[in-house]
């Protein structure tokens, strides 16, 4: 925080260079500077000059000192850097400076904001200062008359009742607050399935390049293998082809795969709401398999949880409040209200207070009618809303269940599949080391094996990926 008491810097005074020199260095013309107060002043004798001089060094070296210290110490983003990114991080991350979560907090605020101004409207007194000074001049009979006045009041109002509008914006308000809310619930879950599937992503696409990399060695491995044969005499120039093409393929996995790995990277970056980078060090999930929840109990769940139809409820109140608000413009309308009025500094006006009621009715008005028919239309319109956006939730919360249950099932089908492809890598590798198969049938075992490593890393993901969308579904992100 910058001292704004101190006067602006003036010659070497510039940053922390200049503050040295300007201690040290005397100015043009022979005037010699001294350290007084803690600060160079101006022209004083030799002799003072080198009394003080000596103390002149320790703020600077005090200011090297923290300069430096400041300088080797790294960034807070460069220690996030250097430590695994766990997705409960990344998701903490990503609620404390998205712009999405940022800017539903503010929308929040806004909306208690009305509902205090409407419900201090209603339930408090208003208090007001009022001064008037009044200057004229009148003219009779060649004769003129100064007129003069000064008013000042100290004003105190309260509404006893209004009809029952101000209870309806209340009413409003409080909905909007709600529906406010329900929206930064919606947001925020959003935004954790967001990180949370990115982050799945990113673990996929790293286990598909680990993948990637041990197919081109054992190809490369498989290589030398065929090489010995070749040079032993017991087998042909031609066996070598197929391996050459398998590892020119499996080179091109692998830096595919290694782009995979950036762009999940980047997606996960952004999900979370921060800036490009490298790709950062993530920790694996467990794969803990277990049975998908009745679905009769997550469809009821998601009814009392998901913010959507909270949101949709709310919005089905304000529309309500509305028309309720439309219906008071056709009957009569009393207001009662009360003031007390006194004056103070001098002012001629005596204390008063004051009683009214007011008595309105609107015997025709096609507008107040053309209202309360939009206000009408707009409530069935919001329940209609409600009734689709709970058939939606329900549908998701079935489609997502479905996922689960599928993905479930086929891990185990994947993991079956690598046993039975790695079995039969080694088999095609021992056969060819007795003579009984050629290159190429190894070539195909490795291939097969490959795929089915990478189907079980899919199942695996899309098994965890399943369940974070049927908690989201239900509404417990």
């Amino acid at each position: 925080m910058p001292n704004r008491n101190r006067p602006p810097l003036r010659g070497h005074d510039t940053g922390l260079v200049g503050h040295i020199a300007g201690c040290w260095a005397p100015p043009a013309g022979g005037e010699t500077p001294v350290s007084y107060g803690g600060r160079c002043r101006g022209a004083t004798p030799v002799a003072g000059w080198q009394r003080h001089a000596r103390w002149c060094w320790v703020p600077a070296l005090l200011s090297i000192c923290v300069w430096g210290a400041l300088a080797c110490r790294p960034s807070a983003a460069a220690e996030a850097e250097s430590q695994a990114w766990t997705l409960e991080s990344c998701i903490r991350t990503a609620l404390e400076q998205h712009g999405d979560i940022l800017s539903a907090r503010e929308n929040v605020n806004a909306a208690e904001a009305q509902k205090r101004s409407a419900a201090s409207s209603l339930f408090y007194p208003k208090l007001s200062l009022q001064s008037t000074h009044t200057e004229g001049y009148t003219e009779t009979d060649r004769q003129g008359t100064d007129r003069s006045s000064q008013q000042n009041l100290l004003r105190l109002g309260v509404t006893f009742w209004d009809g029952g509008v101000q209870r309806q914006n209340v009413r409003r308000a409080r909905a909007g607050e709600e529906s406010a809310q329900a929206a930064l619930d919606r947001t925020r879950q959003g935004l954790v399935y967001q990180v949370t599937s990115a982050y799945l992503e990113l673990l996929r696409a790293q286990h598909a390049q680990a993948v990637a990399e041990r197919k081109l060695s054992q190809a490369e491995a498989q290589k030398v293998m065929v090489e010995a044969r070749i040079k032993a005499g017991a087998a042909a120039e031609v066996e070598i082809y197929p391996i050459e093409v398998e590892i020119a393929n499996a080179r091109v996995e692998k830096i595919r795969a290694a782009n995979d790995v950036r762009v999940a990277g980047s997606a996960l970056r952004n999900a979370m709401g921060i800036g490009p980078g490298g790709v950062p060090e993530i920790t694996d999930l467990p794969a803990e398999i277990a049975d998908a929840p009745a679905l009769e109990a997550c469809l009821e769940e998601a009814a009392g949880r998901r913010p959507e139809i909270r949101q949709a409820k709310a919005a089905l109140e304000q529309q309500q409040a509305g028309l309720d608000l439309a219906r008071l413009n056709l009957r009569p309308l009393i207001n009662v209200g009360g003031g007390l009025d006194r004056g103070f500094a001098g002012t001629y006006n005596p204390n008063q207070w004051s009683l009214s009621a007011t008595l309105s009715w609107s015997l025709y008005d096609r507008a107040d009618r053309s209202q309360v028919d939009a206000a009408r239309a707009t409530l069935h319109a919001a329940e209609e809303q409600l009734q689709q956006v709970t058939r939606d939730i329900a549908a998701e919360v079935e489609q997502a269940h479905l996922a689960l249950t599928s993905a479930r099932e086929r891990i185990a089908a994947a993991e079956a599949s690598v046993a039975m492809a790695r079995k039969n890598l080694e088999v095609a590798e021992a056969r060819y080391k007795q003579g009984l198969a050629i290159p190429i049938e190894i070539v195909d075992a490795q291939v097969a094996f490959s795929n089915a490593e990478l189907q079980a890393i899919s199942a695996r993901y899309d098994y965890l990926l399943a369940r974070t969308q049927l908690d989201r579904a239900i509404g417990s992100l």
